[in-house]
């Protein structure tokens, strides 16, 4: 069977276009497994919206004038809130369309279907939010950092430039396996898609971005030794490190059940998106 997927490409000017996007159209062979996993899914005129109005309501309201790590599945913060600094993160930012979302569901859900997880590891998905709404996927650029509020302004504007300077133009982002990951305090551990870019266009934009930070003093995403190897989409995260055995396990079994959907996974990267605070800005590729 295959699944044909149309992908209407967006514009956040408005513009003839939005009215009538050009379409791309790939197909998606599908297993019989596969196709019960991802059941019917209606055929919809309707195209997706612009991508401006996934960074509308980006942050959660406010639930307390302190953090408390309850309000947040006990994360902990690891730069507490202090007046006039602003929390800044720089990402490439992934909206599935139907068939992608129930593929990563399904892989998210692998590890509880054959009885890998223990009853004790609470392996929470990044996929869905509390409410069971569809999340955005997501590539770091940065780590969390802090800016003061007037550096908020010119770090964009020299990550811009940048970026511009690079002629980085729109790449697709590949994925090569599954595996574990770690924050750097080792109090978080994530169940991720380890990816890659065919041009190294991740490294340079890696690159731009840490030394970007590293003129307001703030510390880099990976290690030199690191490079290309730390780029990844996190399915799911924990609170605690899982055992040796469930890692190996759910590594090699989840990898070798959708080694082929894995193959066909494209994310597509047009801009790159710092989000200050509670404020999304978009820097374009190849303005």
């Amino acid at each position: 069977m295959a699944l044909n997927l149309v992908d209407y490409s967006d514009s956040d000017s408005q513009s003839d276009n939005e009215c009538n996007p050009p379409k791309r159209v790939c197909t998606l062979s599908l297993s019989p497994a596969a196709r019960s996993a991802l059941g019917p899914h209606p055929v919809t005129d309707l195209p997706p919206l612009p991508s401006r109005f996934h960074d509308l309501y980006v942050a959660a309201p406010r639930l307390a004038t302190r953090d408390d790590p309850s309000l947040h599945g006990g994360r902990q913060r690891a730069v507490p809130h202090e007046l006039g600094n602003w929390p800044t993160f720089v990402f490439l930012e992934w909206h599935l369309n139907a068939a992608e979302f129930n593929g990563k569901r399904k892989a998210r859900h692998h590890t509880k279907d054959e009885g890998f997880v223990k009853a004790q590891f609470k392996l929470i998905s990044s996929l869905v939010s509390d409410l069971g709404a569809e999340q955005p996927l997501h590539v770091s650029l940065s780590r969390p950092n802090n800016l003061k509020t007037e550096e908020r302004a010119r770090f964009v504007d020299l990550l811009e430039e940048r970026i511009h300077k690079a002629r980085l133009k729109p790449f697709d982002i590949f994925f090569k396996g599954f595996e574990w990951v770690s924050n750097s305090d080792g109090t978080r551990w994530f169940f991720v898609m380890t990816a890659k870019s065919e041009e190294n266009e991740l490294s340079t934009l890696l690159r731009l971005t840490n030394s970007s930070f590293a003129m307001y003093r703030q510390p880099a995403l990976y290690s030199e030794h690191k490079g290309d190897n730390g780029f990844h989409v996190t399915l799911g995260w924990s609170l605690e490190a899982p055992e040796k055995e469930l890692m190996r396990q759910l590594e090699t079994d989840t990898g070798n059940e959708f080694k082929t959907q894995l193959s066909q996974l494209t994310m597509k990267v047009e801009e790159v998106k710092i989000k200050i605070g509670n404020i999304i800005k978009l820097l374009p590729l190849g303005a």
